[in-house]
């Protein structure tokens, strides 16, 4: 059987790989050498490479005389699509349309619009401001110049050849402007685009999964950028099916079978399980995996990861980019026709890896076992390189997790961490700087393994300001780390004072003893006057958060000041007045009232609505607020501190006002 394939589209390489395990004889046409080269290499597969138009597609026909076309090229290339119908129904060739499946789309407003054509974007963008990022690819680039000042708020995504790049240029696009390269890309790669340069919307087409577009959308949405979605022009019906249909259509009615992957299916359906390895790739470059990772890599028959990942090791085989683990599961459970899957991650699989969240949606899979390979983490790598012992060094990370980092600094010797974006460092150490950690030592290593990696050391003011590399390695060295706060007992004397009331030493430590804080505990401070309270509790809290509500002016700045003596940067101040403000923070886990302003009713009903099992802790000090507080219920303790003063050769005691500290 003969069969005339139009692909360059990932769906034309997915039957371009089926129909090379057949006896079909098949021709594959694709717009471009690139497109060629990506095809696999079978006796049975003809790439023909070069645009044609209708006549030249009719004349193709002609001369192969097929028993079948299948039309599988890009779900926009509406042109296309309409020409090679029209030459299959002249040379009366069996069509089939292979259509891309589309995510579900709602419009949102002025965040998400959708568009019918390339024309309708322009004109709605003409009334907009701020730089437009292109995902649409060159074709309709010239269109888009129709846009006042398209010079400037333009970024074009287009594909990485001569051919593509000088046309940019030609329609007057500025080099920094052209971005060139082979997509998709993932939502992270997406993510660093739209904020390197600064993007208020993002163009793009609705070309499903297949074409990245989850990973586009993900990333806009996160980035907080607006986006125009160009539709989908309208295609027949009757004649479309999905890419799984036109698998089965091959075997059915066709009786095209791939051997070698019907083999593997049905080795899993019988109950062979399946080998998917969790593979730790290193810092970067292939001379720093272990041996069991490059065999592993060699061994299986399909490798998934981000584009960085798969980059590290170029190999002639079937791929998925993705890093996302729901989207990972899912592509292995649709493609059962790979028995040995490699997944590739990042350092070492141990150490803040995508290896965890893998193993907990995979490794429940009857049909699956798991087997991880270990890697060498980007922090080893890099103490080692300084060579500097690490075994007195403490790690963490703070790309994207809330990270007490200033505390483990000023405490520890050694820190390390893995950075999430370019401006971590720059903001790390301009809050160095303001807590008086000026002389700590800062390195920093990036792309670790390649040509170009790069090792800076410095004080923090030598790096407040200066973006450096995303997922960066940074080392703190403190020659003169304090004794950490927290652990109760801070004297009065040290806190920064005004006119504030301030809770004294003693009741302080009785009080945050009952709210038995955790290390990872989200507080609220409500009425947190000098922030006495406040710090020791974020200084016990060391993986947590401190929220400092407050609504005086001078004691929302004495909290500030304290926070920056002692160092503590997981403390967050709330002007204002409770329970208003407290409306969007996060809920809590613990919260102390020190001051409730007649509100006490309306403050624990908001809590309880956020987590109805926050503990309380309330210091009150006349008999009205006791009763008020009683209806909550829960423990009653009556503190009465006196303070001795030296008279003559005697010691009289002070007593301070009596207090009631109730726990509920």
């Amino acid at each position: 059987m003969k069969i005339v394939l139009w692909g360059g589209t990932i769906e034309g390489r997915k039957l371009a790989e089926y129909l090379s395990g057949t006896d079909a004889d098949v021709t594959v046409c694709v717009a471009t050498g690139y497109g060629k080269d990506l095809l696999p290499e079978a006796s049975n597969i003809h790439a023909h490479a070069g645009r044609l138009d209708a006549e030249e597609m009719a004349a193709l026909l002609e001369e192969v005389k097929p028993d079948l076309g299948i039309d599988a090229t890009h779900p926009y290339a509406t042109n296309v699509s309409e020409n090679i119908r029209k030459a299959c129904a002249e040379k009366q060739v069996p069509y089939i349309r292979v259509k891309r499946n589309e995510a579900e789309l709602s419009e949102d407003g002025e965040n998400i619009v959708i568009v019918s054509d390339t024309e309708e974007a322009v004109r709605f963008l003409e009334d907009t401001e701020g730089v437009i990022f292109l995902t649409t690819g060159s074709k309709e680039l010239k269109t888009f110049t129709q846009l006042s000042n398209f010079e400037e708020r333009l970024i074009a995504r287009v594909l990485s050849s001569a051919e593509v790049v000088q046309m940019c240029k030609d329609l007057g696009f500025p080099g920094r402007h052209i971005i060139a390269a082979q997509g998709p890309f993932g939502e992270e790669i997406n993510y660093a685009m739209l904020k390197e340069y600064g993007a208020s919307w993002m163009v793009t087409k609705n070309t499903g999964d297949a074409g990245g577009f989850q990973a586009k959308w993900d990333a806009a949405i996160r980035a907080g950028v607006k986006i125009v979605v160009i539709g989908r022009p309208a295609e027949e019906a009757e004649e479309c099916v999905s890419l799984e249909e036109m698998i089965r259509k091959l075997e059915d009615e066709y009786h095209l079978v791939n051997d070698e992957a019907k083999q593997k299916a049905d080795s899993t359906d019988a109950g062979d399980k399946r080998i998917v390895s969790l593979v730790g790739i290193g810092p970067g470059s292939k001379e720093l995996m272990t041996g069991e990772a490059v065999k592993t890599i060699e061994e299986s028959d399909l490798l998934i990861g981000a584009q960085r990942m798969l980059e590290s090791y170029p190999i002639n085989k079937p791929f998925y980019k993705a890093y996302l683990k729901d989207e990972i599961a899912a592509y292995i459970d649709e493609h059962p026709e790979y028995r040995k899957i490699a997944i590739l991650l990042s350092g070492d699989i141990g150490y803040f890896s995508g290896a965890k969240g893998l193993s907990d949606v995979l490794g429940n899979k009857e049909n699956i076992e798991l087997k991880y390979i270990p890697g060498i983490a980007s922090p080893i790598y890099f103490m080692d390189r300084l060579g500097i012992s690490w075994d007195d060094c403490s790690f963490t990370s703070v790309h994207g997790q809330q990270v007490n980092l200033i505390e483990m600094i000023r405490t520890q010797k050694k820190v390390c961490t893995l950075l999430g974006s370019k401006t971590d460092v720059s903001d790390i150490c301009e809050k160095l700087q303001k807590m008086g950690l000026a002389n700590v030592k800062v390195t920093v290593g990036s792309r670790f393994s390649y040509p170009d990696e790069t090792i800076i050391s410095g004080t923090p003011e030598d790096f407040i300001g200066k973006e450096i590399t995303s997922l960066s390695v940074a080392l703190f060295e403190n020659s003169d780390p304090v004794v950490k706060v927290g652990g109760f007992g801070v004297p009065d004397e040290e806190f920064i004072r005004g006119k504030v009331p301030m809770t004294k030493e003693e009741v302080r430590a009785v009080s945050i003893s009952k709210l038995r804080l955790h290390k990872d505990s989200v507080v609220y401070d409500v009425g947190a006057g000098t922030g006495s309270v406040t710090i020791e509790m974020a200084g016990y809290c060391t993986d947590g958060k401190v929220y400092a509500i407050e609504t005086n002016e001078e004691a929302v700045d004495l909290i500030r000041q304290n926070a920056e003596k002692f160092g503590v940067d997981n403390v967050e101040i709330v002007p204002g007045m409770a329970p208003e403000c407290m409306t969007d923070l996060p809920a809590p886990t613990h919260v102390f009232l020190g001051g409730t302003k007649g509100n006490l009713k309306e403050i624990v009903e908001l809590v309880r609505a956020k987590n109805p099992d926050a503990r309380f802790v309330m210091n009150v000090i006349t008999p009205e607020s006791l009763s008020q507080a009683l209806e909550f219920g829960g423990e009653i303790v009556q503190m009465q501190i006196s303070r001795g003063r030296k008279a003559g050769k005697y010691h009289l005691m002070n007593a301070e006002n009596p207090i009631y500290v109730i726990t509920f």
